[in-house]
Parts: structure tokens; C-alpha cells; sequence
């Protein structure tokens, strides 16, 4: 994949828009998984931090610093903790704040986790920009491109990285 096209997704952003994410593909933030899961709030699935766009002068003109800062330690005197790290404040301001966030194209961020909605998004692998696994069960997550995907995850698992160094 270009990198120049997710590049290109900042032309469409509205001239209030100053972050760029995909909608979460699992129900977390519906809060329906399992007996007593609380999550933190957001817009119904929410959105997954695994791949996002900032404009930076935006968030700063915005006071973003002040905004994050001010709803986490809000929501923190209820939840006293995040289960997502920065995914779950990210959805709390956007849940206040819904004019800042561009939904992107799920194709930016097919998220293989436990639960997930992620074949909803494409119809084949080669439709796919982004995959995000955000599940430490990896190979056991069920989709219908399981073997390809696994395939794929267990080839990087075996790239040398000091290949990518001069």
C-alpha cells in the first residue's frame, strides 16, 4: 500500500476535522461482551487508535492538550482506569466532541481481534490497506481469510529486521 493515499485522506477533511480513525469492528463499547463489562464511553463501536490521522495545527489551535487531559481525569474518577490505554480516551472526547473525528475507510484498519466485525469490511484481501491485530489470539481469531492472514503474520514474525537498516 502508498502511504501517499492515507495521505491524501487529510484533503477530506472537513475544515473541523482534526483526527482521522476507523470505527472499532468489535462490540467493546457497546458494553455487551460479557456480564458487567463497563466500558469507557464513546460513540456506539467507537473508533480503534491502531491506525490514525492528526492534524496537528488543528489540535493544537483547539486546545486538544487541556481537552484529553480534562476528560480522561474526568472518566478516571469513575473508571479508574483505561482497559484500551489510549483508544479509550481518545472515544471520550470524540463522544463529547464528534465534529472532530473523519471516519476513515475500514480498509485502513481490518482489526483481527476476539469478536470481530472485520470481514463486514472487504470482500477480498487484496481490498485491504491496513491489518491490525489487536488480539493476543492471533492465530485463533476467526475469519474467513484466517489462513492467509495467518500466513502473512507468521512471515513477518520471521523478517530480520536488521535487513531494513543501511
Amino acid at each position: 500500500t502508498d502511504i501517499a493515499e492515507l495521505w491524501a485522506v487529510f484533503q477530506k477533511f472537513s475544515d473541523k476535522q482534526a483526527i482521522g480513525l476507523v470505527e472499532n469492528q468489535s462490540d467493546w463499547y457497546l458494553g455487551n461482551l460479557w456480564k458487567n463489562h463497563k466500558p469507557w464511553p464513546s460513540l456506539g463501536r467507537g473508533f480503534n487508535t491502531g491506525v490514525i490521522l492528526l492534524l496537528l495545527e488543528r489540535l493544537r489551535r483547539i486546545g486538544w492538550e487541556q481537552m484529553w487531559r480534562l476528560t480522561a481525569e474526568r472518566e478516571l474518577m469513575s473508571m479508574l482506569s483505561t482497559s484500551l490505554a489510549d483508544q479509550d480516551i481518545f472515544n471520550a472526547v470524540i463522544k463529547q466532541n464528534p465534529a472532530l473525528v473523519h471516519q476513515l475507510p475500514c480498509f485502513w484498519n481490518v482489526q483481527l481481534s476476539d469478536h470481530t466485525r472485520s470481514e463486514q469490511c472487504y470482500t477480498e484481501v487484496s481490498d485491504l490497506k491496513v491489518i491490525h491485530w489487536n488480539s493476543p489470539k492471533k492465530l485463533r481469531v476467526k475469519n474467513k481469510h484466517v489462513e492467509f492472514f495467518r500466513n502473512l503474520y507468521l512471515t513477518f514474525l520471521e523478517y530480520d529486521g536488521n535487513l531494513l537498516r543501511r
